[in-house]
């Protein structure tokens, strides 16, 4: 399956599988293991900007959706739904570390 990688503004870079770490086995994604691994997609600042643009449209985004983007930035639609799925992930940690910050603010105030 295709990963994703792209570099934020902020200088992160987004891995497409789980927590960035290497996936359980030798390092093949579930499929063939004499095929090699393909290499990373790396986006363009257009084609980032088409995906955020869209992302705060909508984090999940429908088929038709997910096919014009593909269409518009040439990639392919496993590309664009690997995105949207690595975005959420990526917000929903956040969201987490943001949840801990305050929690622990919250029990420094006592």
């Amino acid at each position: 399956s295709p990963t994703v990688k792209s570099e934020d503004e902020d200088g992160d870079m987004k891995p497409a599988k789980g927590q960035g770490g290497q996936s359980k086995g030798s390092g093949d994604d579930g499929k063939d293991p004499r095929r090699p691994k393909r290499p990373r997609t790396i986006l363009t600042t257009q084609q980032r900007r088409a995906f955020k643009a869209s992302f705060e449209v909508s984090s999940k985004p429908c088929r038709k959706v997910r096919e014009t983007l593909a269409a518009e930035t040439g990639l392919s639609v496993r590309v664009v739904q690997v995105w949207f799925q690595n975005q959420r992930a990526k917000m929903k940690k956040l969201a987490r570390r943001h949840q801990q910050q305050q929690e622990q603010q919250n029990s420094q105030r006592l």
